[in-house]
């Protein structure tokens, strides 16, 4: 009886006040999601820096539900640095060259959206996502760009 009540109780104040946001916590190396959304993603890096195998360097994956966005250093598939100036297309890309990317969970399968190198003159690299209506919380504060990852000293 006291659960019902509880049960009652919780299911009243979710009514009143709204459902709580979702929060999106970096998924950890080792996750089988996270693997997963760099394996979807990996093509369109390769492609971005002008094709051959990548690896990443500092990455970070958020999941909310059905979306999962990426934030990635492009490197070389041996860790090598990839210098922007040999792919005439992403010259002004932010150093070291990093991968901006929304994708979404569909027929069984991460579906990549959109994904684009940063741009070196930018204060928000996910701009553009930011007017997709993407659920709050996914999408890192816009202070988390490139120099300061997480809006705090840099990890």
């Amino acid at each position: 009886m006291t659960e019902t009540v509880a049960a009652a109780v919780a299911a009243a104040a979710l009514i009143a006040f709204g459902f709580p946001a979702l929060a999106a916590d970096p998924l950890v190396a080792g996750d089988a999601v996270r693997a997963a959304v760099l394996d979807e993603i990996t093509p369109a890096a390769e492609w971005q820096v002008g094709g051959g195998p990548v690896g990443f360097g500092r990455t970070e994956v958020r999941r909310i539900g059905d979306f999962a966005h990426v934030r990635a250093v492009v490197t070389r598939a041996d860790g090598g640095a990839i210098d922007p100036e040999t792919v005439a297309w992403i010259r002004d890309a932010a150093r070291p060259p990093t991968l901006s990317g929304v994708l979404r969970w569909r027929d069984g399968r991460w579906m990549l959206l959109d994904a684009a190198i940063e741009r070196a003159d930018t204060s928000d690299p996910d701009a553009a996502y930011r007017r997709w209506g993407l659920p709050a919380g996914l999408l890192p504060p816009v202070c988390a760009h490139r120099q300061n990852w997480g809006c705090a000293a840099v990890r």
